[in-house]
């Protein structure tokens, strides 16, 4: 873990990128990729940055930035945060599971424990 440098001053474009990954069935990986860029390669995020990371991950850059800009994509993130904001997540990461909120890093451990208990059933 490195702390990450400030955020993009669009701080939508990060949401933007993994929407826009989505769309090509990678939103799993591509989001693993923008962590580690973040937190481990601590890169400045970027439109170069993250069509990088599009392209590492084999996919079509070319309709990744285009979805990336897109209106659709726009709205599909604007969507998302409401929905998220209007079940009382506050911060990334926040992660529900079974309606539990688990919010931050330092949480990670607590839902690997949760989850884990509940497959014990």
């Amino acid at each position: 873990f490195i702390e990450p440098r400030p955020f993009p001053d669009d701080h939508r474009l990060m949401a933007r990128a993994c929407h826009a990954a989505a769309l090509q069935g990678a939103v799993r990986i591509y989001c693993e990729g923008m962590f580690r860029a973040v937190f481990v390669d601590h890169e400045s995020i970027d439109d170069g940055v993250c069509s990088w990371i599009a392209s590492r991950l084999g996919l079509d850059v070319a309709r990744f930035r285009n979805d990336a800009s897109s209106c659709a994509v726009n709205i599909s993130v604007t969507e998302t945060a409401r929905r998220a904001f209007d079940i009382g997540a506050f911060g990334v990461p926040t992660l529900f599971v079974e309606g539990k909120m688990f919010w931050g890093n330092d949480r990670l451990v607590l839902l690997e424990h949760y989850i884990a208990s509940r497959s014990r059933i």
